[in-house]
């Protein structure tokens, strides 16, 4: 995922000194086994014969366990959330320029 949130060098500095320090963060874990607590929720709803998601009509069925998935996708990706942010502050490789000469 894409990030627009650094207004300068100097804010993508200060991620790249503090995403560090959340990752270690006793409070980062805290969230982390909450996130991962709402990702087996999702997934168990998503593997459980019994779900109510069975009993629906085929349409409404395809699209509650669509968004289900996505749910547990975006879940899944704010797990990596202070590291895609680290990656956005990282200096971007320059491209290749097509004149070569």
């Amino acid at each position: 995922m894409r990030y627009d949130i650094f207004e300068n060098n100097e804010d993508k500095d200060r991620a790249k000194e503090l995403m560090p320090q959340l990752i270690k963060d006793e409070a980062w874990k805290f969230v982390i086994k909450a996130l991962e607590a709402n990702i087996q929720y999702l997934s168990d709803q998503l593997n459980d014969e019994d779900s109510d998601l069975i009993d629906l009509p085929p349409e409404e069925f395809k699209l509650r366990t669509l968004l289900k998935q996505k749910q547990r996708a975006y879940l899944t990706d704010l797990l990596h959330l202070p590291e895609n942010i680290l990656a956005e502050a990282a200096p971007r490789p320059e491209a290749p320029s097509d004149d070569i000469y």
